[in-house]
């Protein structure tokens, strides 16, 4: 394929904000989508909104929280790594770490045979930004100057691209939840969300088979150029800050003698004041040779993230089996970003998407082992042709990052199993879980706009384990 690249258009495409913009990647950062919690509730593929008895539905259905009979302590550790292939291009291993996933406490308060009160408190790592891309591909281009000359006709133009990625978005939730007659239950939830997210990357094209002619000022002749560098450059991106949202939800088992029940819940939008510094260093731009100066901006915002709604069903056998299914939907074009309390005329409407996630999980129990299965599918969070640009001059001031790296779908499988109540450790479980996850992304280095994506799936791992005990 042959892309012209204009170096005049290029530049007057950034200077007057004809490109997207940046700020639905930034809105992007906060959308809470990954699978994280007890072992248990992992192994279930999160399916628990209907069942509830366990802390981590604490977010995704507050109701779950009063299913609880008794009180309980418990807490969770995993191991995360992972490995990203693109097409053909570089394979690139991330080194596992260690880190507390999951702690809280629920307590209990009967106030009849079926009814109860309960309280908790619980700390969730909901999001792990923690992942390294290599990318390099080649592009047929014919490069123009900016009088419209011809440079080079039907060339190759080498693009690279690296970024390693940290930080995670931890959560702080305030539950208080009811048990009516043990059919109906309902509960409220505040969440505190703290946010930290940090990028640092360099970008490169250049060509291969060219060759430029350097001057000095004196328009004499000092060197000739090969490869030809177009442009090269590093960019670092952190955003940090906190946030509130608020949850309601509801359990209902509609038949009294049935095991049947379903979930509903409701949760705000998670309303975060947010800063972020950024610099660049630039090297070479649009075929002109620079000093790599290092130019900085900091900037604080605020960012309202989508509105979710989450639909839950389950049923038991006996003590036998337990099947549940969960249905959750957000409308990512409806992220807000305000600026000086003025909101951003972004393009969230036109780079998100509405999105919805889908869970199935089953347990098995046997004496007192529990095996369980998972699966999650979770639709595109960007549109195909979204990319990054800098309309906004309060948000972007000096900011100049090319590549745009969208997450499309995530499938997430997993395998559990559990014991509980041994001899050895009275009211006590143990449990654990392997998560294995897909996610799909598109990327492009938007040197103009007709770029082509490239596709690269991020393969991700987890292993946790989760102690508690019930009193």
């Amino acid at each position: 394929m042959n892309k012209k690249i204009n170096i005049a258009a290029i530049i007057c495409m950034i200077l007057t904000g004809t490109m997207s913009a940046q700020t639905s990647y930034e809105a992007a950062h906060l959308i809470d989508n990954q699978l994280h919690g007890s072992a248990r509730y992992v192994g279930m593929g999160g399916a628990m909104g209907a069942f509830g008895s366990d802390m981590s539905v604490i977010q995704k259905n507050p109701a779950g929280i009063g299913t609880f009979q008794s009180s309980e302590l418990g807490l969770s550790l995993s191991v995360n790594g992972g490995s990203t292939k693109t097409d053909g291009l570089r394979r690139q291993e991330s080194t596992p770490f260690l880190y507390f996933n999951n702690i809280g406490f629920v307590g209990n308060l009967m106030l009849g045979h079926n009814d109860a009160i309960n309280f908790a408190f619980t700390y969730q790592r909901s999001k792990v930004f923690d992942r390294y891309v290599r990318f390099q591909t080649d592009i047929d281009k014919i490069v123009t100057q900016e009088d419209g000359s011809v440079l080079s006709d039907n060339v190759t133009e080498r693009q690279y691209y690296g970024n390693s990625e940290s930080g995670n978005i931890n959560t702080f939730n305030f539950n208080i939840s009811r048990a009516v007659d043990n059919r109906f239950y309902w509960g409220f939830t505040m969440g505190i969300h703290n946010a930290h997210y940090y990028s640092d990357a360099y970008f490169k094209s250049e060509f291969p088979n060219v060759s430029k002619d350097v001057y000095n000022e004196q328009g004499e002749l000092e060197y000739t150029e090969t490869p030809y560098v177009y442009t090269d450059g590093d960019v670092s991106n952190q955003i940090y800050g906190t946030g509130v949202s608020f949850a309601f939800g509801t359990i209902i088992r509609p038949i009294d003698a049935s095991s049947w029940r379903i979930g509903l819940s409701v949760r705000t939008p998670t309303m975060y004041n947010m800063t972020f510094d950024y610099y660049h260093k630039l090297y070479s731009l649009q075929g002109k040779s620079l000093d790599g100066t290092k130019e900085e901006q900091r900037c604080k915002y605020k960012v309202n993230t989508p509105w979710i709604i989450n639909a839950s069903t389950g049923f038991t056998i006996g003590s036998l089996l337990a099947v549940g299914g969960e249905f959750e939907y957000q409308n990512a074009k409806h992220s807000a970003i305000y600026v000086n309390q003025s909101r951003l005329l972004d393009q969230t409407d036109a780079d998100l998407l509405e999105t919805y996630t889908a869970r199935i999980g089953a347990e098995i129990n046997a004496d007192n082992v529990s095996f369980r299965v998972g699966y999650n599918y979770t639709s595109p969070l960007f549109s195909e042709n979204a990319f990054k640009g800098v309309n906004n001059l309060d948000f972007n001031l000096n900011r100049f990052d090319l590549f745009s790296d969208n997450l499309r779908d995530r499938q997430i499988l997993t395998f559990g199993i559990g014991v509980s109540s041994g001899r050895i450790f009275p009211n006590c479980y143990m449990d654990m879980v392997f998560m294995r996850q897909w996610d799909n992304h598109t990327i492009s280095m938007k040197e103009d706009i007709d770029e082509p994506y490239q596709s690269y799936t991020a393969k991700r791992f987890n292993v946790s384990m989760s102690i508690g005990w019930i009193f």
